[in-house]
């Protein structure tokens, strides 16, 4: 059975930036006479939570009341779980998003530019610039994804880097780069590297 002060202590936890007072708020609107004083002796363990009162805490803080009376290591580990999956969930819908926006970009630029114009407005403009960003990026996807297949086996669940959308926009890329680098640039990197 969990002490009142580890459900005290997992309140605290699961509070995190609600207030005392707000959180006595939201339980009077429930029904329950609830002041910060009644939050402050719960988390002391100075005052018992009752089962109604955690189930509606637990509603109001959008828990279970699970996580209320878990233990002290099954609850910092299921807090430590959440602290490290928290920031990987939003880097993964981040990464998604970018990859969106530069399918986005890829597909406008087929649309909005002809040949012609993209001819003209590559020649000693502020895209010049942007276009060898782009060459850069390509090169460094490809460096990446000889490294990457050297070293790791594919992962199914990796949808960014193993779909046909990301394949496409990284050809069609491709085939730009290929298509508006102006032959003499071409020759002169092979001189170059030669």
């Amino acid at each position: 059975m969990t002490s009142d002060e580890q459900i005290g202590k997992n309140l605290v936890e699961l509070r995190g930036d609600l207030s005392q007072k707000d959180l006595a708020d939201a339980m009077r609107k429930r029904g329950f006479r609830w002041s910060q004083a009644t939050v402050w002796g719960v988390e002391k363990g100075e005052r018992p939570l009752r089962l109604t009162e955690a189930e509606a805490v637990a509603e109001v803080l959008g828990e279970s009341v699970n996580m209320l009376v878990a233990s002290g290591e099954g609850f910092d580990l299921t807090m430590l779980f959440r602290a490290v999956r928290d920031p990987l969930d939003e880097i993964e819908a981040l990464t998604a998003e970018a990859f969106r926006e530069q399918k986005n970009m890829a597909m406008l630029a087929a649309h909005l530019l002809d040949d012609e114009m993209r001819r003209l407005s590559l020649r000693d403009s502020p895209l010049r610039s942007a276009w060898s960003g782009m060459v850069e990026a390509i090169e460094k996807h490809d460096a990446w994804r000889r490294t990457s297949d050297q070293v790791d086996e594919p992962e199914e669940s990796d949808e960014l880097d193993n779909s046909a959308e990301y394949d496409a926009f990284i050809d069609f890329w491709r085939a730009e780069i290929a298509r508006y680098t102006p032959a003499r640039e071409r020759d002169g990197e092979r001189q170059t590297e030669g």
